[in-house]
């Protein structure tokens, strides 16, 4: 599969029109059409408009065209593996967070309905004392 061919496919994936990336690259009609691969200085148009596009699909004959299809080959250092791993790490946070309030809100029910229980009890015991006296 050819670098065109590849850059093509991210763009049927990513639901892209060719007159859509013609007029975000800037680059001309034909583009995509004409032949197989392409100069660092286009690729780099390419990435600036398109970041999802997974430029390391070009270096190794993966058919991987977004970041997200290819964790395999995503550096820890790249800025989008590391956005990507904090929202997954905040929406866990933010699940336990939930999860959390949750065992609260028993924990604080439960804690009500002993200490009540224990009022009735010491009430009662007190009732009856007093009653015992008379």
């Amino acid at each position: 599969m050819t670098d065109k061919e590849k850059l093509l496919e991210f763009l049927t994936k990513s639901d892209i029109s060719k007159k859509n990336f013609y007029e975000r690259t800037g680059f001309s009609q034909g583009f995509l059409n004409s032949g197989k691969s392409m100069g660092v200085d286009k690729l780099k148009v390419i990435i600036d408009a398109y970041p999802r596009f997974n430029y390391r699909s070009l270096l190794f004959d993966k058919k991987y065209y977004t970041l997200e299809e290819s964790q395999d080959l995503i550096n820890e250092d790249d800025p989008e593996y590391f956005n990507k791993k904090t929202l997954e790490l905040l929406n866990k946070i933010l699940d336990d967070v939930a999860t959390l309030k949750q065992q609260q809100e028993v924990l604080n029910k439960t804690f009500t309905e002993v200490y009540n229980n224990q009022l009735d009890v010491s009430a009662k015991n007190v009732l009856t004392n007093n009653v015992e006296e008379e």
